[in-house]
């Protein structure tokens, strides 16, 4: 029936629809945005009002969102229709899209799945505090994981997979948050290194067996606490 839906569309139209879907959600302008179509919000907007496969949900601007088997039907239909280069230039633009209207969960795995790993990168190491804030730890830890090497060795990156294992095992948390600390020694990074020390510290306090290992700790975190408080 979705293809029947299509064929019955004009080319540009039936092309918006399958670029839009890389977008959980849309306004009329995200819409427009990622599919270059200025008027993929009318059409949007006349599908919810049909009923196919479209619900409108009243925000201000309102938001569209393709009922899930309807999404991955065009998806699937991007993939099947677009070489390798423009289907990850979509991804890529869909992320772009998404971190602007605040989506940044939806933007990085779209910068995953399109193997895009400096931009996923940057993109984690800027919101990856406020999704461990929020409790989503499992996520920020999937998303360190996904990384190849060259990215996920960084020093950033052992720094916020170590605070994702000190939520849940602080044993493992240890290694990750030394290397860490070790890496931001080595970039001149005294704020990155304070903090990577204290995590450090909190990892030792939690796993509780042994307090003596903080000696390695404490004069590194007196030393760097001026820089940090300044």
């Amino acid at each position: 029936f979705a293809g029947e839906v299509l064929q019955k569309m004009s080319p540009p139209n039936a092309d918006a629809l399958m670029r839009i879907a890389f977008l959980p959600s849309a306004t009329a302008a995200m819409a427009s945005a990622i599919s270059a179509n200025a008027a993929a919000g009318d059409l949007l907007a006349d599908l919810a009002r049909r009923s196919l496969f479209t619900d409108r949900r009243d925000a201000t601007p309102p938001t569209y969102t393709f009922h899930a088997l309807f999404g991955e039907f065009l998806r699937a239909r991007a993939a099947a229709t677009l070489d390798a280069p423009a289907l990850r230039a979509l991804r890529i633009r869909s992320a772009g899209i998404l971190a602007q209207a605040g989506q940044a969960d939806a933007a990085v795995a779209q910068l995953i799945d399109a193997s895009a790993w400096a931009e996923a990168f940057e993109l984690i190491c800027q919101h990856a505090g406020q999704m461990l804030a929020q409790g989503r730890i499992t996520l920020v830890r999937d998303w360190v994981l996904a990384l190849p090497p060259l990215h996920g060795s960084t020093a950033q990156s052992q720094y916020w997979l170590g605070c994702c294992e000190l939520a849940v095992n602080p044993t493992k948390a240890l290694q990750p948050l030394e290397l860490a600390h070790t890496g931001f020694e080595a970039a001149g990074d005294a704020r990155g290194a304070f903090c990577a020390a204290c995590a450090a510290a909190d990892a030792i306090i939690f796993q509780g067996d042994s307090l003596n290992t903080l000696v390695t700790w404490l004069p590194l975190m007196e030393s760097y606490a001026p820089t940090y408080l300044s």
